[in-house]
């Protein structure tokens, strides 16, 4: 079973990191009629729709309630005493090819935080930049990463994993 957490900063900033294409989705919403950026091209306006309809989707299976092996953790002493392992992914891009970038994986031992695998690969990003649907474009490189912990080396496999946006 893959548990991908996504801790974000809220809707207002998602793809206005420093150093990223466009700004955030409330700027980019500004100059929209009828739900369209006039930023994008009309290929990359059906791609937004297919997303958003996607993410509705999507929004429809998520749980807000902790499952089974979460809850039972609830009776332990120490908080968090089941947990093992962690990871971070992320994504750095290069800024002379913007659709270049490096999918990075690292997973610790907790609560050492003790690296114990690590995993990048230069990628070419697939998808075009959207702003506010950038896990869209990013995410599978990222699973990816997870994956190949699941087959190379699953003792080592992340209970939880972050990602920042």
């Amino acid at each position: 079973m893959l548990h991908l957490f996504m801790a974000h900063p809220g809707p207002a900033t998602v793809g206005s990191e420093e150093g990223e294409e466009g700004g955030s989705e409330a700027e980019s919403e500004g100059g929209e009629e009828e739900g369209e950026d006039k930023r994008l091209s009309p290929d990359e306006c059906a791609k937004r729709r297919k997303w958003e309809r996607e993410q509705e989707e999507l929004k429809e299976r998520l749980e807000v309630e902790d499952g089974e092996e979460v809850a039972s953790w609830e009776g332990d002493t120490l908080p968090f005493a089941r947990l093992t392992t962690i990871a971070g992914v992320d994504i750095s891009f290069d800024k002379a090819h913007p659709d270049h970038a490096c999918a990075m994986l690292t997973v610790l031992t907790y609560p050492q935080l003790k690296v114990v695998h690590e995993s990048r690969a230069v990628v070419e990003m697939r998808e075009p930049y959207i702003p506010g649907f950038l896990a869209f474009r990013e995410v599978d490189f990222l699973l990816e990463r997870l994956r190949e912990v699941q087959r190379q080396h699953p003792q080592h496999y992340p209970q939880v994993t972050t990602a920042r946006n």
